[in-house]
């Protein structure tokens, strides 16, 4: 495509975040993105007790600058920069924070993580927040719709993809005109990174936050003066040319720009276990068929049948420590079959190290299976949205019973969506994981909900010691 022949996107993705008409948001919008961000915030509590959070807690001592933004769940300040990195970093550390599956990736986090730095700068109320985050995920989602299927597959579109969503967001909430909005999507156009292979080690989380500082320096720079090209996105060795593909589509990227809001339609998927959204399903049949098992019964044979390219985001067999078992199929049936539950202890060392789930891995076979795709959608088509099809699990037992469950929708995802009392129990639950109490909890969970209440204030009862 020449240069002339593109469709504006730079420009256009810049005029959306300064301008987007927010007032009149309805509640099919506003409603879902609130649980979705206290949801998101859950996620960012709960991190502290990662392991991601000692060594993320010893570079905040090593580096950090002035006082001006708090870190979610800390009583500790710093730079805005290195706040956001934090917040982005911890809030992925458990791999517990929403999915939307046509971007694909996780755009809350990296936009949640910058606003928080920024609101706890200069203060704003948990409306303004909300209605920016809200634009920050649609443009998130927006970029990496247009991105594509191959190129999740070969970059982590949480790192690529939500940096935009995270600067269109703070360009939002500072108040930035068009114009400079759009030289902050340039910049962070040119800072993009994040490698697949890093997946399951600790950098993974490291890209969600190094999305938000990438962003947070972005509109620092714009703000201060720095100009950028204003067609980083559709030229012909801009950011779709260079990290692209030949599926890749600019006008993906805007044919849905906030009509309908992503928060609609398709909606933001949210994860009621702490690993890999591609493993829930696979989840959720082994609960399943373990509530049928008789009490005593030995497990002989297990296959699972998963549609043919869902595993290239789990790609531990046999893991060697949590880290990896948030990333292996294998370890999250095994472990659901194992003790009835999926819960933030299924990824310790030591779980994932234990025998008796070395013991079903020797009965256990993972296929991926052709069949498990809709007829209308062949398996590794561009046009095939991941999660797409359905899991197949299959357990026969050495009382000679044979027990099958299929999962199409995840528990958590829009079609099986979870409800606000979930939501708060998860928010609860992982403040608690983080050394809070549920009281501090409860008085966080409320001041969330006041939409003219400051945002910033509203996280003071779920301060962890420094």
């Amino acid at each position: 495509m020449d240069d002339q022949d593109a469709p504006p996107v730079t420009s256009r993705l810049g005029r959306f975040a300064a301008e987007a008409p927010l007032a009149s948001l309805p509640a099919a919008v506003t409603g879902p993105a609130q649980l979705v961000m206290t949801d998101t915030i859950a996620c960012m509590l709960g991190g502290w007790a990662s392991d991601v959070a000692g060594p993320t807690s010893a570079y905040l001592a090593a580096t950090a600058g002035s006082a001006e933004s708090a870190i979610v769940g800390s009583a500790r300040r710093t730079d805005r920069a290195t706040a956001a990195l934090v917040n982005g970093t911890l809030g992925h550390a458990l791999d517990y924070d929403d999915v939307v599956r046509t971007m694909p990736g996780h755009p809350s986090v990296a936009v949640l993580a910058a606003l928080a730095a920024e609101a706890s700068r200069a203060p704003a109320s948990v409306d303004q927040v909300l209605r920016a985050y809200i634009v920050g995920v649609e443009v998130a989602v927006a970029v990496g719709r247009g991105m594509g299927v191959r190129h999740s597959k070969r970059w982590h579109s949480t790192s690529t993809c939500a940096g935009f969503g995270a600067t269109a967001a703070l360009s939002r909430l500072r108040g930035l005109d068009a114009r400079t909005a759009t030289y902050a999507i340039g910049i962070v156009a040119s800072l993009t990174s994040g490698l697949k292979h890093s997946f399951g080690t600790m950098t993974k989380p490291l890209h969600a936050g190094w999305a938000a500082h990438q962003a947070m320096l972005a509109v620092d720079l714009a703000q201060a003066g720095f100009t950028s090209s204003t067609s980083i996105m559709e030229a012909s060795d801009g950011f779709v040319a260079v990290l692209g593909d030949k599926d890749s589509s600019l006008a993906a990227m805007l044919e849905r720009l906030g009509d309908p809001w992503v928060f609609a339609a398709p909606g933001v998927a949210l994860k009621l276990y702490p690993c890999c959204g591609a493993a829930h399903r696979g989840i959720d049949a082994a609960l399943e068929v373990r509530a049928k098992l008789a009490a005593g019964d030995n497990i002989t044979r297990i296959r699972c049948f998963t549609p043919v390219g869902s595993l290239h985001v789990m790609p531990y067999t046999r893991p060697k420590d949590g880290l990896q078992g948030k990333f292996s199929l294998d370890y999250c049936i095994a472990a659901a079959l194992l003790d009835g539950d999926i819960t933030f202890g299924s990824f310790t060392d030591d779980a994932v190290l234990r025998p008796e789930i070395a013991g079903l891995y020797e009965r256990m076979e993972i296929i991926e299976d052709p069949d498990c795709w809709p007829a209308d959608h062949p398996p590794n088509s561009p046009d095939s949205p991941p999660y797409e099809g359905f899991l197949r699990l299959e357990v026969e037992s050495a009382g000679g019973e044979r027990y099958e469950h299929s999962v199409e929708q995840s528990p958590g995802s829009p079609l099986r969506p979870v409800s606000p009392d979930d939501v708060e129990r998860k928010f609860t639950d992982c403040a608690i994981y983080a050394g809070a109490t549920a009281e501090a909890a409860r008085r966080s969970l409320a001041r969330l909900s006041d939409p003219a209440g400051d945002f910033a204030d509203a996280l003071v009862p779920v301060q962890l010691p420094a």
